[in-house]
């Protein structure tokens, strides 16, 4: 649109180019200043719940730097550092027999315990003896595999790792 205004600029008399140019220098203030203030809101949230933030790090710090780890979009990037790491969400379940395939290739689950994919996520693997390593205020809560350091079951992934 910008593009096509000043195609035309040659056909507009010279007012309506004075005019014009106020009134998309205005808009480009009010865009590039305005779209930046729209985010305080995070800094402000972020500013008064550091600590809370600061708890979910250390939580994620415990799973060991070589342990296979399956977490949902929000804590991917948290726990990057680290050989392989599994994007987890509705798509890695089975919803009709209730279950979480290859569940045993994971030695972690990562995921926000009041979600959708938590609640669904939860029940199933208590049932399976994975037990809760740690969890931060139902903010995060991390599983870990029983067999984790004892059994590496040579089991082969059927997910993408995140590079």
């Amino acid at each position: 649109l910008f593009y096509m205004v000043f195609l035309n600029l040659e056909d507009l008399g010279e007012q309506h180019k004075h005019t014009l140019s106020i009134l998309l220098g205005s808009a480009a203030i009010l865009f590039f200043v305005g779209m930046p203030l729209h985010f305080w809101g995070n800094v402000e949230s972020y500013t008064a719940n550091k600590e809370q933030f600061q708890k979910v790090e250390d939580a994620l710090d415990m799973i060991p730097s070589d342990a296979i780890v399956h977490a949902t979009p929000f804590y991917v990037a948290h726990c990057a550092e680290r050989d392989e790491i599994y994007l987890y969400d509705m798509n890695d379940v089975n919803q009709d027999t209730q279950t979480i395939p290859n569940m045993d290739y994971f030695d972690f689950f990562v995921f926000g315990p009041n979600t959708e994919i938590g609640e669904f996520t939860t029940p199933i693997l208590e049932k399976n003896g994975w037990t809760v390593l740690e969890e931060v205020n139902n903010r995060v809560v991390i599983y870990q595999n029983p067999a984790f350091l004892t059994d590496r079951r040579g089991l082969k992934s059927n997910y993408y790792k995140i590079i």
